[in-house]
């Protein structure tokens, strides 16, 4: 369930019919820049937090302050909401207590049926370890896939139309079992436990996955953040124009996006992620 922040005059918003957007805590971060980047720069409103005795306390200062010393607490589970595009965010930022997964995911089943998401989308990132696609986070990421059995009953040619390479597409015909492209997930956070629930679902749920070489990515949250503001929400007739897989992102190299993000303050960013990229 929703709790409202102290002194909300306002009663929670009507989510039925938008989309849920999870990011993961994975290797890297991207999801959680990419969505935290979205969140400050595209109106989103934080609405609540996300109350269950399932997920792991834990409280930290000023998480999307664009200043300084705000004082603004973050929460372990928060949700965010822009009306116009009809966009949720459900950003967890701590794990789950040991034991309670199935409990969890009962919980958190409810809670989406209940609000009546049109679909659900779920980001993360993943090492490889023969460097697969990427071996440095300098380099522009590719976007691969996963979807639930729902889309492809109603779109079979799901990946084909929207130029997106299906994640684990290399097993070929070495694949022995259902799921067995979420085996290759790597420091992946929650994405597989998620897609194997939000399979059991009469709704779309899509996964999307980067590699990364680990560190703090930068440049792949950055991607996933025009991901979302560009791609993600068109109507599905145009939607099928896109090609999610590989952004046009205006021939910008990695460099490039550090450029905007701390030098020339092109897009909103959290204060101290200015103070992460100074110390190293």
């Amino acid at each position: 369930m929703i709790v409202q922040p102290f002194g909300a005059t306002s009663s929670l918003p009507d989510l039925a019919g938008s989309t849920l957007v999870i990011p993961c805590q994975s290797a890297g971060l991207s999801s959680n820049i990419g969505v935290d980047l979205y969140v400050i720069n595209e109106g989103l409103q934080k609405i609540g937090y996300y109350k269950s005795q399932y997920i792991a306390a834990g409280l930290s200062n000023d998480g999307l302050s664009t200043g300084l010393n705000e004082g603004n607490l973050t929460l372990p589970a928060e949700v965010y909401f822009n009306a116009s595009t009809k966009v949720t965010a459900l950003i967890i930022r701590s794990g789950i207590y040991s034991g309670k997964g199935r409990l969890f995911e009962k919980e958190l089943t409810e809670f989406i049926k209940k609000s009546g998401f049109s679909r659900i989308v779920v980001l993360t990132s993943t090492l490889s370890p023969v460097n697969r696609e990427r071996d440095s986070n300098r380099q522009i990421p590719e976007l691969f896939g996963y979807v639930n059995k729902h889309v492809l009953a109603t779109q079979p040619k799901y990946f084909a139309d929207h130029g997106l390479k299906q994640f684990g597409f290399w097993l070929g015909d070495s694949k022995q079992k259902e799921f067995q492209e979420l085996d290759e997930l790597m420091m992946s956070g929650s994405a597989k436990t998620l897609m194997k629930l939000f399979n059991k679902l009469s709704i779309p749920a899509h996964l999307f996955v980067m590699f990364t070489s680990g560190g703090i990515d930068f440049v792949g949250g950055y991607v996933y953040f025009q991901f979302l503001r560009n791609n993600l929400f068109e109507d599905q007739s145009s939607l099928v124009q896109h090609q999610l897989g590989k952004l046009n992102l205006d021939q910008l190299t990695g460099e490039g996006i550090h450029e905007k993000l701390f030098v020339n303050n092109d897009t909103k960013i959290p204060a101290y992620w200015r103070q992460i990229v100074s110390y190293f």
